[in-house]
């Protein structure tokens, strides 16, 4: 079955990290033209976890801004990370 959004994903840059969470989150990490977008494996932003509708994490408005690690995109979006410590298993 083919990604109906291939194209929009694939127009998001290269892909640079793919994080999997504890309960089955995932998070992409891409960059283009020194800019980084952080999306869902389908294309999809995450869903904020103060608004709780989807939209841009905020290192996606700075320009070369540091690549986002596991545990700092975890925190942020509050999925668990079995075995880091940061999912209350310390």
């Amino acid at each position: 079955m083919a990604n109906e959004n291939a194209g929009e994903v694939a127009s998001l840059g290269r892909k640079i990290a793919h994080y999997y969470f504890s309960d089955g989150h995932e998070l992409v990490v891409f960059v283009r033209a020194r800019r980084l977008a952080i999306r869902e494996p389908d294309g999809r932003f995450p869903v904020c976890p103060v608004q709780h509708v989807r939209g841009p994490h905020p290192a996606e408005e700075e320009f070369d801004a540091s690549i986002p690690a596991y545990d700092e995109l975890g925190l942020y979006y509050n999925y668990p990370m079995a075995g880091t410590g940061w999912d209350g298993d310390c």
